[in-house]
């Protein structure tokens, strides 16, 4: 009987989950799906039909230990997704699928230790700034929501902390960030940071766009985020990339502009001197916006620490399994110990 570790990075939007068989220092995917989240009431369900169609397909196994990354923090081994009404107990999923060794780790945990194991093929650089030896790491990146983490160096080697610092209070850099800020709270009692700078936060800045612009709507992308199918973030990046409408690439240049800020001001809460990772699903997809827009601006523009900013390593990565890759890290790590 096959001895595997499962991995999951499980998201508002999506989910993706893979069971590898692991020999010493190594790990082959020999199973592997996406589902969508919203589609299943609870994880559980998604779990047990992705385990009965790899029972269908691969030859008799047992799941020794499991590795959960999770759009949400955990606290003693139980998760409520940040977008998503979906609880999770690792207790209560390892007894109940009969897994001996199961555990819940923040997304961007697993992003941090996936980080760790990327080539550099895998990293568009930003800005190539001097990395600094052994210095902390930051990582935060946008998909459905904002995720925050860091790496410090340990006796033990690199290790990576959860931070939920994306539900920060959002603080406008600009007279226009403040207009925004003024609309959201017509909807918002407390404006996050995550409100502005995630998948959700794009449909929302073009709205106060559009509001400010109504002469300006494009009739063609007005309709199509109107269909119940449409990714309206996607929608709206996308015209922006094909510059097929003003109000689309205004709307992009100020949310990059928002990213590039929080960015900046990660690296200066944790002295990221070691670098500044760029990750999420929705960063590689809008690489040359990030690269003509005013990311590295907004990143700079911290007054009398400019200069420090402006030699910080910004990168982001391209690979978009990197949560994956450091949840199998962790699984295999999991089963090693046990």
């Amino acid at each position: 009987m096959n001895r595997l570790v499962l991995a999951g990075d499980i998201g508002g939007t999506k989910t993706l989950l893979c069971l590898l068989g692991c020999s010493v220092g190594e790990r082959h995917r020999l199973w592997e799906q996406r589902f969508a989240s919203q589609s299943y009431d609870n994880f559980d369900l998604l779990l047990e039909t992705f385990l009965s169609q790899a029972r269908a397909q691969l030859p008799s196994f047992t799941v020794e230990a499991a590795c959960l990354a999770i759009a949400g923090a955990v606290i003693d081994g139980q998760s409520q997704l940040t977008n998503l009404n979906w609880h999770l107990d690792a207790q209560a999923l390892g007894q109940k699928f009969a897994i001996p060794q199961m555990s819940l780790v923040n997304d961007f945990v697993a992003v941090g230790y996936g980080t760790l194991t990327l080539p550099p093929s895998d990293l568009y650089i930003l800005q190539a700034g001097v990395a600094v030896a052994n210095a902390p790491k930051a990582i935060l990146g946008v998909g459905t929501g904002l995720g925050e983490a860091y790496i410090v160096l340990s006796a033990d080697g690199p290790r990576v902390f959860a931070s939920e610092g994306s539900h920060g209070s959002f603080a406008p850099t600009t007279p226009l960030e403040s207009e925004l800020l003024t609309y959201l709270w017509q909807f918002y009692p407390r404006v996050s940071i995550e409100r502005v700078v995630s998948g959700q936060g794009i449909p929302l800045i073009y709205q106060f766009l559009r509001d400010r612009h109504r002469d300006r709507t494009n009739p063609e992308l007005e309709h199509l985020l109107q269909q119940q199918t449409t990714d309206p973030a996607a929608a709206i990046a996308q015209y922006a990339l094909d510059h097929r409408d003003a109000l689309a690439l205004q709307t992009m240049e100020l949310f990059i502009s928002c990213y590039g800020a929080e960015a900046g001001d990660l690296a200066l809460k944790i002295l990221a001197c070691g670098g500044v990772y760029l990750a999420g699903g929705i960063t590689p997809k809008i690489l040359p916006l990030l690269t003509a827009g005013p990311l590295l601006s907004s990143f700079h523009h911290k007054g009398r620490f400019r200069s420090f900013m402006e030699r910080i390593p910004l990168m982001a990565i391209t690979n978009p399994d990197v949560g994956l890759l450091g949840a199998s890290y962790l699984a295999q790590d999991l089963m090693a110990k046990n």
